[in-house]
């Protein structure tokens, strides 16, 4: 970081700050301050920050790793999003004037039977990830809403498709999942059960209270409830645990619960379990251990548990010569290149005389060094 005082006054002063941000800090946007809607990322990014007296304003791109939003709905309750990482905010001197452009995922687990009002024959309960798509400036950016459930069956996708064709039927189906935990009928006008909400809000309060407790001890645990009164006399829940070890190298993700309907081959309890470990310290090569419960339209041949493990490296690059240098090129031989491509940028910003001598030298040593 290069910083340079200026002398305005003798009672100003102005601060000019070259940041280079890494994932290590923790950036924290406020989008909506009076209901307390919140961006919190970790990324990196060439940041230039001045700051006066009368002055604060950041320019420069910063590409987002990591982060979560916490989404407040009509002031009722929130929820947290994970932001995926590829986003960015395009800061341009006005903080509130930055540009986003990023998604964020909630994950949660609903019966799609009651969304297209079938309970005979779709009976389990399925992964629904809700997302949001945030772009727009900071000050009143604009929010896309969307619905996936993964490893759909193709008969069914198509009617679950056609009951959120529309974006008021996705924000419909999507505030009713925030909120209660399960879909509304596509017929209907969209009002929850009441029945259905004061559980769930008994359950997120009780949840609440446990994880203020966990925090106040230190301990990196999250839990989440779930309970709602089954139709058929048969009542649900799950709970959803979620842990961050050794500094955050390590995620884990589980959760467990009972069947809806249960046949006479089937455990009552079904869980998934999922563990994320970054193997170097920038997390860009990760190991990912899995096990997930099968159902009906899962095409499994025992028809209970799919266990995997996989690998995966992530690398950022403008063009495929940056790629190449960050895949072959020694650690040392990256920094001389950086170092080589800040004194050009240096010169660029000088007067043109001076900067033609300096190119002139710079040539002369760099044939030396050859």
């Amino acid at each position: 970081m290069n910083s340079v005082s200026e002398k305005k006054s003798p009672f100003e002063f102005a601060v000019r700050m070259r940041v280079n941000a890494t994932p290590d800090a923790e950036v924290h946007l406020e989008i909506n301050k009076a209901l307390g809607d919140v961006l919190k990322t970790r990324g990196s990014g060439q940041l230039i920050i001045n700051a006066a007296s009368d002055l604060f304003d950041i320019k420069g791109n910063y590409n987002i790793d990591e982060g979560s939003y916490k989404f407040v709905m009509m002031g009722l309750a929130s929820r947290d999003f994970l932001i995926n990482p590829g986003g960015t905010i395009n800061f341009t001197g006005d903080v509130m004037k930055s540009d986003l452009n990023l998604e964020a995922i909630y994950r949660t687990k609903a019966s799609i039977g009651t969304l297209i009002a079938d309970t005979t024959s779709i009976s389990t309960r399925r992964t629904v990830d809700c997302g949001i798509g945030i772009t727009g400036k900071l000050a009143n950016p604009e929010l896309k809403f969307s619905i996936d459930i993964p490893d759909l069956d193709p008969t069914i996708k198509g009617r679950v498709e056609s009951a959120l064709s529309t974006e008021d039927k996705r924000l419909k189906q999507l505030l009713t999942l925030l909120l209660s935990g399960s879909f509304v009928p596509d017929e209907q006008s969209g009002i929850v059960n009441n029945t259905t909400v004061l559980y769930s809000n008994a359950s997120e309060i009780m949840a609440n209270q446990l994880n203020n407790v966990f925090r106040q001890l230190n301990i990196p645990l999250d839990l989440g409830f779930n309970y709602q009164p089954g139709e058929n006399g048969r009542d649900i829940f799950d709970v959803a645990v979620s842990t961050q070890l050794f500094n955050n190298r390590v995620n884990i993700n589980g959760n467990i619960g009972n069947r809806q309907y249960m046949t006479s081959n089937q455990s009552d309890l079904v869980g998934d379990v999922d563990m994320e470990i970054k193997i170097d310290r920038t997390g860009r090569v990760r190991l990912t251990l899995f096990s997930h419960s099968a159902d009906q339209y899962s095409n499994y041949l025992d028809q209970l548990q799919r266990n995997g493990v996989g690998i995966s490296y992530q690398e950022e690059f403008d063009d495929f010569r940056e790629l190449f240098r960050k895949l072959f090129w020694s650690k040392r031989r990256r920094d001389e290149y950086a170092i080589q491509q800040a004194r050009v940028h240096e010169i660029r910003q000088r007067d043109p005389q001076q900067r033609m001598e300096e190119q002139k030298s710079e040539q002369t040593q760099g044939t030396a060094i050859r």
